[in-house]
């Protein structure tokens, strides 16, 4: 048997064991594997029949990678402002933005926050229109015992490098909805793999870059490795600059490569391992937060598990938090400081920022701690430690709004 085909034979058996993996994590639907998040959306929506003349309502406090993957189908996305206290999208204003065009909605659990899919889809407005989870930002996350993708008619996954489960790149795409499995099977039947070089690379950048971003080695000489690596190009960044402006490249839309199969198939095996550590963090270090009065977005209740591996916190001056955080060799985000971000220098992605202020408000006060699962209980200390210390020295750091 020659080389390449004991590496495609291989392959196969990966995926079908991941398949069969991740139909055991949640009900049985059909899953599809992606070399990201945003072209498992875009393949629903092509699955959908979806493009040129139909909008797609979404949030519009997001990843720039949400709408990317709407105009490579030809559709035009349609921003929906949040509510500042969930940093959901709106439902009572998706209800204002729906035309005789909209053909779906995404809506987004955003950092551990759960959206109300079963109110969204009691309104009758909603009939016919095809609804897509967003769940990149809050894998594990359950409400009433279920997890999270399981009420719309598909959902997406992410398994980038800053998400829950991390295989460096790779997006699923789960359908609940029976009406689309046939024409998504022959479309994915007809689908290139991702190309072997770039999932070795993209493996070896994943397994740098765990090391280098673990909270113990990160400052002391981390970041100087990951510099190195994007300087001499063996790294990538997750958004192109061909999407940076509009521009859909080539590949956009191809099959989980060889290496990220076998993480995520790791990845997933370790799922309610990684998703109740990450949550244990989470709910740690969102309770101090609320303590001294910073307002989290996140409320504790008894029908929700929020997982998220983000604390997110509204201050007045991020910048200077962030600084005084990396005094203590403490690595905080601005994600998303868009509010869609990262902001694109294009004219298609249809996005005018002064129609969100509630977006925006979010965008420029936003701070996010970490609260992943790499995290040791000696961390989650020392983060806590910091943020009273930061607080204490900073009484009007707490954003009021």
């Amino acid at each position: 048997m020659s080389l390449l085909k004991k590496i495609t034979t291989k392959k196969n058996d990966l995926y079908a064991r991941l398949i069969d993996l991740l139909g055991g994590q949640f009900k049985r639907y059909d899953w599809y594997c992606f070399g990201n998040a945003r072209g498992a959306l875009a393949f629903m929506l092509r699955t959908a029949g979806i493009g040129i003349g139909d909008e797609v309502i979404i949030s519009a406090y997001t990843c720039l990678a949400v709408p990317t993957a709407i105009l490579s189908t030809g559709a035009t996305p349609v921003y929906v402002d949040i509510n500042i206290d969930s940093l959901s999208i709106n439902v009572e204003k998706i209800k204002d933005s729906v035309t005789p065009s909209t053909r779906a909605i995404v809506v987004q659990h955003t950092l551990g926050n759960i959206f109300p899919v079963a109110d969204l889809k009691s309104q009758s407005w909603s009939k016919g229109i095809l609804i897509i989870e967003d769940c990149a930002l809050s894998i594990g996350s359950r409400i009433n015992g279920s997890l999270i993708g399981l009420e719309g008619d598909a959902a997406i996954f992410s398994m980038e490098l800053s998400k829950t489960l991390s295989t460096g790149w790779g997006g699923l795409l789960l359908i609940s909805n029976a009406a689309y499995v046939d024409v998504a099977k022959n479309l994915y039947s007809r689908l290139p793999s991702q190309n072997t070089w770039h999932s070795l690379l993209d493996f070896f950048q994943t397994a740098v870059s765990g090391i280098s971003y673990h909270p113990a080695f990160f400052q002391a000489f981390g970041k100087y490795v990951i510099g190195f690596f994007y300087k001499i190009g063996f790294f990538r960044n997750s958004t192109s600059i061909e999407e940076l402006a509009g521009l859909i490249p080539n590949g956009f839309v191809s099959r989980l490569g060889i290496a990220q199969v076998a993480l995520a198939e790791i990845q997933w095996l370790k799922f309610s391992l990684i998703t109740n550590a990450c949550a244990k963090n989470f709910i740690e270090i969102a309770r101090e937060a609320r303590r001294l009065g910073y307002r989290t977005h996140i409320y504790e209740s008894d029908n929700q598990f929020c997982v998220s591996n983000r604390v997110s916190l509204m201050v007045q001056n991020p910048t200077q938090m962030l600084e005084y955080f990396k005094r203590q060799s403490i690595d905080l985000g601005r994600w998303f400081d868009g509010p869609l971000s990262p902001l694109p220098v294009g004219w298609p992605f249809n996005y005018e920022p002064d129609k969100f202020p509630f977006s925006q408000k979010v965008a420029r006060h936003i701070i996010n701690i970490p609260s992943h699962s790499r995290l040791s209980i000696v961390d989650r200390k020392k983060i806590i430690k910091v943020l009273r210390s930061y607080t204490s020295e900073n009484p009007d750091s707490i954003s009021v709004y």
